[in-house]
Formats: structure tokens, C-alpha cells, sequence
């Protein structure tokens, strides 16, 4: 496979985006009819990004603005491509566009037990402001991350 690379998500990768889901979440998957809702606010109220290697869906994002607040709202990484940098590279085009877009701060909810994505996170300098107890399906708590935007957004490894 070639190197991915990120560009806008388009409404022909809705049914590609929900097999990730699919593959990706035991409970709370989005359905099409999420996503179509989601892109119908692209790019008043939101973005969201598509990884594409070799023309597949590779992985996906989502960002919705809400009160000059950043809102990460999806991703995912096919289980395949996972562990090659992938989710870093949709988180950075998020916290990017949440720049650009003039938001203080970007906002997620993340499963307290995704340990994978917990990482990710943390080393995308998001810090831990509450817990959602009970917040997804099956009782699983959500954590409430923050990220702070008046610094640059580019993360290294």
C-alpha cells in the first residue's frame, strides 16, 4: 500500500466509513444516516477528513465548531492500517483545521477503556477535564478530554 494521505471525506465514502465503524466499535457505531447528517453541516459547522490509501478508506475524522469550541467528533483507523501513525496524522488535521478556524480549544469524549486512543490523545497534549459515567452503551464510561489551541497544532513524533 502506498503511504495514505488526507483529504476532504466526501459523501461516496460514507459506506466505506460505516464498514470502519463496523470493524472499529462494539457499540455506539455511526450509521450512514449519522454521517450524512454530520457532512450536511460541512463547512459551516464542521469538517471531516478522509485517509485514502491505494483509493480505499484507510481512516476517517470528524470536527464540528460549536460556540468557538472544537469538537472532535469520529475517528477511526481500519484495524488493518492501525499502528502505523495514521490516527495521529487525522488527529493533527483536526487540531490543524481547529486552528485555522479560530477555536480555543478542541474538545473530544473518548472511551475511559481505549487505551489505544487514550494515547493518542494524551500525546496530542489532550488533558483529562471529567468523566461521563456510564456515557456509551454497555455502562462504559467517557472521559472528557481538552486540548488547549493558542499553541501550534503540528505534533512530532
Amino acid at each position: 500500500m502506498t503511504a495514505p494521505g488526507i483529504r476532504a471525506f466526501r459523501w461516496s465514502d460514507i459506506p466505506a466509513a460505516v464498514a470502519i465503524e463496523s470493524e472499529s466499535f462494539a457499540h455506539n457505531k455511526w450509521s450512514a444516516e449519522s454521517f450524512w447528517g454530520e457532512l450536511a453541516g460541512v463547512p459551516l459547522r464542521a469538517r471531516y477528513f478522509a485517509l485514502v490509501g491505494d483509493g480505499d478508506l484507510v481512516g476517517y475524522a470528524g470536527v464540528a465548531f460549536i460556540d468557538g469550541d472544537a469538537h472532535l467528533q469520529t475517528i477511526a483507523v481500519t484495524p488493518p492500517a492501525r499502528g502505523r501513525g495514521y490516527g495521529r496524522m487525522l488527529v493533527n488535521a483536526v487540531l490543524q483545521q481547529a486552528t485555522a478556524r479560530g477555536a480555543g480549544r478542541c474538545l473530544l469524549e473518548v472511551q475511559a477503556n481505549n487505551v489505544t486512543a487514550i494515547q493518542i490523545y494524551e500525546w496530542a497534549g489532550f488533558e483529562q477535564l471529567s468523566v461521563r459515567p456510564r456515557y456509551y452503551a454497555g455502562g462504559h464510561d467517557a472521559l472528557v478530554l481538552c486540548r488547549a489551541l493558542s499553541a501550534p497544532t503540528a505534533v512530532t513524533n
